[in-house]
């Protein structure tokens, strides 16, 4: 209430009554209009009483910088083509009062507009440090912090947004769902710094073997990982998980354990094609039911529906 109430606000509308009584007194010295038009009266009313809001919001957004004394001249003068406006309802008016409204539209927004350059030139860093925080915040919450893949939250959100488009629904498209065979027994047999790394390694090796940027990877959960497929063939899919295998298993075999031993990368796979009625849950679920079966066949293999 005391932003509202301050000393410049009172001397903005001080100024704006004291032009307002300017025009008044000189249009009186017009004659009367006979046909009003009540509905351009209350028009022209609410313009001016809004000149007025803006003015103090104005002085709240901009405090006693110099853009905000160029946009609070730009607003008075508006204020007065306003209520020149107003006038011109009752009065047939002429000369100044009638010039007024029609230069004080004009120039009133030449100054806003010089004033909003102003305020951007002088804050152009600032606006673009903020646009940067925001993307950078954004990319975070959407990727896995540990791989820089995208995570399982935005795999749901990027289906539901992609599956709207008919160009996806009409195409062959895959998920493939990863987990790493024995994940468990290298946590507690190595220690989960080298389960970490472990994950590292495996996520540069989806990222360097998955170039085409229509085909999404995301880490979903643990050692867990998917990749949506667009407009591909299994065998392709087929091809790009061998990359997959032998990317791992070069870094792997260039880092030996602190025992000497040589870790191997094995992966169950579940292969499922995108039906039109899919969710991201469902098609989620019938890959992962794959990557068990695989499992359960003895690990280290692909198993496609």
């Amino acid at each position: 209430m005391k932003k509202i109430l301050n000393r410049q606000n009172f001397i903005n509308i001080i100024v704006i009554t004291i032009i307002s009584l300017f025009l008044t007194r000189l249009s009186t010295n017009y004659p009367l209009v006979t046909d009003i038009d009540y509905d351009d009266v209350i028009f022209s009313l609410l313009l001016v009483f809004q000149y007025i809001i803006w003015l103090i919001i104005c002085s709240m957004v901009f405090g006693n910088s110099i853009t905000y004394h160029f946009v609070r001249t730009g607003l008075i003068v508006l204020q007065a083509a306003a209520f020149a406006d107003l006038l011109d309802e009752f009065y047939d008016v002429k000369g100044l009062v009638s010039l007024t409204e029609t230069l004080g539209e004009i120039l009133g927004m030449f100054i806003i507009t010089v004033g909003l350059i102003i305020y951007y030139k002088k804050n152009k860093e600032k606006i673009h440090h903020i646009t940067a925080l925001k993307n950078k915040y954004y990319q975070e919450s959407i990727r896995d912090n540990m791989t820089g893949l995208y995570n399982q939250t935005y795999y749901y959100n990027y289906y539901k947004e992609i599956s709207k488009d008919m160009n996806f629904i009409s195409e062959s498209n895959y998920l493939l769902v990863m987990d790493l065979d024995n994940f468990k027994n290298i946590n507690d047999i190595h220690g989960h710094n080298t389960g970490d790394q472990i994950i590292r390694i495996l996520g540069n090796a989806i990222l360097s073997s998955v170039q085409n940027t229509q085909h999404l990877p995301f880490r979903y959960g643990g050692d867990e990982f998917i990749i949506l497929f667009r407009s591909i063939t299994l065998a392709e899919i087929k091809d790009i998980v061998e990359n997959i295998k032998n990317n791992t298993s070069k870094v792997l075999q260039s880092r030996a354990l602190n025992n000497g031993e040589y870790l191997e990368a094995r992966f169950s796979i579940g292969i499922t094609e995108q039906k039109n009625d899919d969710t991201g849950e469902s098609l989620f679920k019938r890959g992962d039911k794959l990557m068990y079966a695989a499992k359960e066949r003895g690990r280290n293999s692909i198993v496609t529906d």
